[in-house]
């Protein structure tokens, strides 16, 4: 009961995110203009410009949140099954700090907004891939894996905090440091 709850109350937010936005649109005009287009008949300009928002913009924004919000359930489910906690967070193994290092870096060197998203994946990769070697190396002495994995995620954590630190000690104040801090 409660999934097909949530089922129709995502159907009805995405509805009503097909309409809100600077170029506005009514329910009737919503429908219309899909009507106009699975039927090809695109005859006005403001129907192709309502064809043009809702096909370009707004079906792929709310895809795409939608497949992001279920990438961080499944992360999250993820978390939870293997800590055995329903607490837990991605700081637990240090890759919020280290994604923040990775974005921090691609803004002190000025790369596109593309690269600086890149980097922050790849040292959030890079913190879980070293917090697994390390609970590797720690664990052939038969200790709790799952107790070494938390501890070497916040010794990770904590190395990534204080790279975040110089990196906006070293950054200009005036342009890069406030892009690191907001």
């Amino acid at each position: 009961m409660a999934v097909a709850c949530l089922a129709a109350l995502l159907v009805v937010l995405a509805f009503v995110s097909f309409t809100v936005g600077t170029y506005s649109m009514t329910a009737e005009q919503l429908l219309s203009t899909i009507r106009a287009f699975v039927a090809g008949s695109i005859a006005d300009a403001e129907t192709s410009r309502s064809v043009a928002v809702l096909f370009s913009i707004r079906i792929p924004r709310v895809l795409l949140a939608c497949a992001v919000g279920a990438a961080l359930a499944v992360s999250g489910a993820a978390y939870q099954g293997i800590f055995r906690n329903p607490m837990v967070s991605p700081d637990i193994l240090g890759v919020s700090n280290a994604a923040s290092v990775g974005v921090a870096l691609g803004l002190l060197w000025g790369f596109p907004t593309v690269v600086v998203h890149a980097m922050s994946f790849a040292f959030g990769i890079g913190a879980v891939a070293l917090v697994l070697l390390v609970s590797h190396v720690a664990t052939r002495r038969s200790a709790d894996a799952t107790l070494v994995m938390i501890l070497s995620g916040v010794v990770i954590g904590s190395l990534g905090q204080a790279v975040l630190s110089l990196v906006k000690y070293i950054a200009d104040p005036d342009n890069t440091l406030p892009a690191i801090t907001y």
